[in-house]
């Protein structure tokens, strides 16, 4: 039913599902919306090929879903990387993404809580000091919809060790169904240090209940706003 019709007609689905639930009747939804599952479902079950996979708390069985769509899991090295530019007092040395539990994904969802993780080494194994750390989202590697600096949120670090990891964690991914590029850059002193060029990864986002509406948001923005609407 959620597959078809318009964006009105599907509202109405939704809105009458959810006042079922509401009453206290069971709804058996089957579908592969992650979004409306996320909104409508307290508890999941994922099949594949007529087996259960997982069941239980529905964000549990949809994290379980996502690590089973693809056999490889978003973790990049990059300590091989040449297109790279900065004076390597610190270098970025791998890349990989992480949900709440600490489970290594192969893509995510918008509205997920997600873990950002940059490896890093200093090359002549001593802490440096004054660190600044940033990564951003993009269409490609020209296109930026997302910037954020550690420095933008007062995180620039005195000193590092040696070798370590940046964890940058994000609340409610607000990125659209898609693909996008990850890019990163390290500076010190406020000069660069490392910038791997033409972005360190891609990553697949899946439709997820950003708006805890089972709407996915207009189907031709990349980025979901977390607002409220009132009238005075």
């Amino acid at each position: 039913v959620l597959a078809v019709g318009d964006a009105e007609f599907q509202k109405k689905c939704l809105g009458k599902m959810q006042k079922s639930s509401r009453e206290g009747q069971t709804v058996l939804i089957v579908s592969h919306n992650l979004a409306s599952i996320e909104y409508l479902s307290t508890q999941c079950v994922f099949m594949s090929q007529g087996t259960v996979q997982n069941q239980g708390p529905t964000k549990q069985v949809l994290e379980k879903y996502q690590v089973a769509l693809s056999a490889e899991t978003i973790n990049v090295d990059l300590a091989s990387r040449t297109d790279r530019s900065g004076t390597q007092e610190v270098c970025l040395t791998a890349f990989r993404i992480e949900d709440s539990n600490g489970q290594t994904l192969t893509r995510v969802r918008s509205g997920q809580d997600i873990e950002m993780i940059f490896s890093y080494k200093c090359p002549n194994h001593e802490p440096i000091e004054n660190v600044d750390m940033g990564f951003s989202f993009g269409l490609n590697d020209s296109q930026l919809l997302a910037v954020v600096y550690g420095s933008y949120i007062n995180r620039v670090f005195r000193k590092v060790p040696a070798t370590g990891e940046f964890r940058w964690i994000i609340k409610n991914l607000p990125l659209a169904e898609g693909r996008y590029v990850v890019g990163a850059r390290v500076l010190v002193n406020q000069f660069e240090s490392d910038w791997p060029r033409d972005g360190i990864a891609e990553i697949i986002v899946d439709p997820g209940d950003f708006y805890e509406s089972g709407q996915r948001g207009h189907e031709s923005a990349p980025i979901l706003l977390n607002a409220e609407l009132r009238i005075v």
